[in-house]
């Protein structure tokens, strides 16, 4: 499985199970970069992936929140 995957499917099925609520803010990039000890560019990947299916948005200057799920 890709690293950016890995991630993917982490903050996807938090979401799903209610880790993270509609409208709470995940961890930032730099956070998750730490957290999982992979690139920047392996977040961002994952971050652009969930916001591209709906599950979070970017607020600028705020961080990634979790959106409003069906």
């Amino acid at each position: 499985m890709k690293k950016y995957l890995s991630v993917y499917e982490k903050i996807k099925n938090e979401i799903l199970s209610g880790v993270y609520k509609a409208g709470d803010k995940i961890p930032s990039k730099r956070v998750m970069v730490d957290i999982t000890g992979f690139s920047e560019i392996t977040v961002m990947n994952a971050y652009s992936l969930l916001e591209s299916e709906g599950y979070i948005e970017a607020r600028e200057r705020s961080g990634y929140f979790v959106c409003e799920i069906d």
